[in-house]
């Protein structure tokens, strides 16, 4: 108990510190809120190139809206000269972000009123409800990462579990799912969303003169005076076992740490000499990565061994190129692996369709980059859309998503990619800056960084196996959220070396 008293003592003073000086200026304009408080739309088209996260290298642009209380707003985001004449269709993300708003406006709830492509509006199919990452308020529109399940009487359908502070005008929506309420975390059909220049979201915000802040007009200096000097003992109470329960269960959430295994590039170059395929007479160094749930990663190859006449003669072309997760497919086997950009050196190679994800031998997961062998889609591939055979149209979709010929003369190869359809998120190291929040099922696309190992390796035992079709995989999972995570040298090295492969007998069923 008296432990008890002093933490909350301590983290009053401290609240009283940041609070009650600032409060007296704010006496004068009590319906206003902090100027630094601004709203935008995070936006991912459907085939997760196209983007827009305010100021983290996005390609599309964006008008964000000033919060200044209670109020309507408008939102956008348009084409812009990097992504040019790419016609933009659907969605892979979307929601509407107020950085650093949860701690001063707790209450706050943001309300979609209408969704537009140019001129035309789009359908909404469900109400949105307000939530919170970490420190931001949210609305999703299209997030198929919150925690869900299959209907069971309708396995098409999924039921969404909506986080402990989902809120609308109504009041909480804690412990409910999409099934039982009208609201959900998705919102429009991202079929709706085609061949625009201009998408457009208008929205109302409610809840910011919430009785969660101070009211310094009803109170007295003395009064004020006191309460800095002073906390009594039934609040500090409270208060600690509240903060230290919430401190607790967030220290524990973020000790948790789920080795999904170590991914990397298997590559042989268009002359079959230069590679890396986890054998003992690889060419390039490896860089893997340990993959420890959904979010960004980079794995890599690097002509390390060989001096820039062999690299500019030699280097050419691609015969095959995959990502690959050995031993993941049993556990994980809804995993999804989504290659978001390729680099050649410093210049990045464009691709030519989505990739899907697949097994090999039911073992491995992977995501073809070039894959010659492949005479047809393999029945389990699977995207974030869902299994690929249950998709009307998947000409997007190919075990072939690069040109061999824009490959020549580099001396490293690096492959970015997100990792999603896990039950658990990437494990972020626990450091002093982190104050532990976490979202129960909310993806934000506004902090996602590429992650490199730091280890470069290279395996010194080879191994073969056969292949044989997967059964079929699906998707749906909480969101990425995304930090450095390193992947320990030996760790690395092993899986590769256990991966082994001598594609040649493991590919050509995949």
């Amino acid at each position: 108990m008296k432990f008890k008293k002093l933490t909350a003592a301590l983290t009053a003073l401290a609240a009283c510190a940041s609070l009650c000086v600032p409060a007296m200026a704010f006496a004068e304009e009590a319906d206003t809120a902090s100027s630094d408080l601004t709203a935008y739309l995070s936006f991912m088209d459907g085939g997760w190139w196209a983007n827009y996260r305010y100021n983290d290298g996005s390609n599309l642009d964006g008008t964000e809206a000033t919060i200044t209380g209670d109020g309507s707003y408008t939102v956008s985001v348009s084409k812009s000269e990097a992504v040019g004449e790419t016609v933009l269709k659907g969605t892979g993300f979307m929601a509407i972000l107020i950085p650093d708003a949860k701690e001063s406006y707790p209450d706050m709830v943001i309300t979609i009123d209408s969704i537009k492509t140019d001129d035309t509006e789009i359908p909404m199919t469900a109400k949105n409800y307000t939530s919170s990452d970490d420190t931001e308020i949210r609305t999703n529109i299209y997030n198929s990462w919150v925690k869900n399940s299959k209907d069971p009487e309708n396995p098409d359908v999924l039921i969404y579990t909506f986080p402990d502070d989902a809120r609308s005008e109504e009041g909480s929506l804690a412990g409910g799912t999409s099934a039982t309420t009208d609201y959900s975390p998705v919102i429009i059909n991202p079929d709706d969303l085609s061949d625009w220049s201009t998408l457009t979201v208008e929205f109302t915000i409610t809840g910011m003169n919430s009785e969660e802040e101070p009211d310094t007009e009803t109170e007295s200096e003395t009064e004020s005076e006191s309460e800095t000097e002073s906390v009594s003992e039934s609040e500090t109470e409270t208060v600690s076992e509240t903060e230290a329960e919430s401190e607790t269960e967030a220290v524990t959430e973020k000790q948790e740490k789920t080795v999904v295994g170590s991914a990397y590039l298997n590559f042989v170059d268009g002359g079959w000499w230069p590679k890396y395929q986890g054998g003992d007479d690889d060419t390039f160094a490896q860089t893997p990565v340990e993959v420890t749930g959904n979010g960004t990663y980079t794995v890599s190859v690097t002509a390390a061994d060989l001096d820039e006449n062999a690299i500019k003669e030699g280097i050419s072309g691609v015969e095959f190129m995959a990502v690959i997760i050995p031993d993941a497919y049993e556990k994980y086997s809804n995993m999804v692996i989504t290659v978001d950009s390729i680099t050649a050196d410093s210049t990045e190679i464009p691709l030519t369709a989505k990739n899907y994800t697949s097994s090999d031998d039911e073992k491995e997961v992977r995501a073809n980059i070039y894959n010659p062998w492949v005479s047809k889609i393999p029945t389990d591939a699977h995207s974030t859309e869902g299994l690929l055979s249950d998709l009307a149209d998947t000409s997007a979709y190919s075990y072939k998503i690069i040109n061999p010929e824009d490959f020549a003369g580099w001396k490293t190869l690096s492959v970015n990619f997100t990792v999603s359809g896990l039950d658990f998120d990437k494990y972020v190291e626990e450091t002093p800056a982190d104050n532990g929040n976490s979202d129960n099922g909310n993806n934000n696309n506004n902090n996602n960084n590429n992650t490199n190992s730091t280890s470069t390796t290279k395996s010194t035992t080879a191994s073969k196996s056969t292949t044989t079709s997967a059964t079929a995989g699906s998707t749906g999972a909480e969101s990425p959220k995304t930090a450095d995570a390193a992947a320990p040298f030996a760790a690395a090295a092993a899986a590769a070396a256990a991966a082994g492969a001598l594609f040649i007998t493991r590919k050509k069923n995949d």
